[in-house]
């Protein structure tokens, strides 16, 4: 494992417990300071000092001769870790205990990613969802930007702006609507919206108050009522 504290300029090797980390790790998350990440061997570790030092706190009871790949927390209490053979374990005490919870049976969650505790997905032999705090999961369908015109979002106006721009959006479902802000870096710098949303079609007049001038991404992401996912992310520039 490696750390950077440079925004990847340089990157240092960080030691796991050498006995039980192999044969190695592949995903980490974060809550703050505190992280989490496993070894294939499904023993887990956590951090509070955002990664310097890392101590094993449980092993994830998948089985003989079945290998854990993801771990993901949407909070310091709420984790999720997929496997071989479709299975999910959950964890709601920081990752200290794991209980079984769901078993797809079929190929291995390679990566899980947490919208929030209850939106999730898994990937493995298909992309999966659920909408449920990790039940059972259920297929997502996927669209790509020109089978998707019914979900719109719009080059915001006017662009470039010095203090506020509208984000112009349409919708033709009901659907749950998160607009967040990103710097040139990637970080994110506010949400915008973050709400349920009947059909239509919507203008967010945006304030971009201490910002300092320079490239902005804003990103719209969207579950209507029939598990379809949107994303959309276009550019905006600050001038000051």
């Amino acid at each position: 494992m490696y750390r950077t504290t440079n925004s990847g300029t340089n990157w240092y090797p960080v030691t796991l417990p050498s006995s039980l980390a192999t044969p190695f790790t592949e995903r980490v998350t974060f809550q703050g300071d505190t992280g989490w990440t496993i070894s294939r061997g499904k023993t887990v570790f956590k951090t509070t000092n955002y990664g310097v030092s890392w101590d094993s706190i449980a092993n994830v009871p998948f089985g003989a001769g079945l290998r854990a790949y993801s771990i993901e927390f949407p909070n310091s209490q709420i984790g999720y870790c997929g496997g071989d053979d479709g299975k999910v374990f959950k964890s709601t005490d920081g990752g200290y205990n794991w209980n079984l919870n769901c078993n797809i049976g079929l190929g291995a969650f390679q990566s899980i990613f947490s919208y929030n505790d209850s939106i999730l997905w898994g990937v493995g032999p298909g992309i999966r969802a659920t909408t449920t705090g990790g039940g059972l999961p259920t297929s997502v369908i996927m669209q790509n930007e020109n089978q998707f015109k019914d979900f719109v979002l719009y080059q915001n106006y006017p662009n470039p702006f010095n203090s506020s721009t509208i984000i112009k959006f349409k919708i033709s479902k009901p659907s749950f609507v998160r607009m967040t802000l990103f710097n040139s870096s990637g970080k994110e710098v506010t949400v915008i919206l973050n709400q349920y949303i009947l059909p239509g079609e919507y203008e967010e007049v945006f304030n971009a108050g201490k910002l300092q001038s320079g490239v902005y991404f804003y990103k719209m992401d969207l579950f209507d009522p029939d598990n379809k996912y949107f994303s959309e992310t276009k550019k905006l520039l600050i001038i000051k």
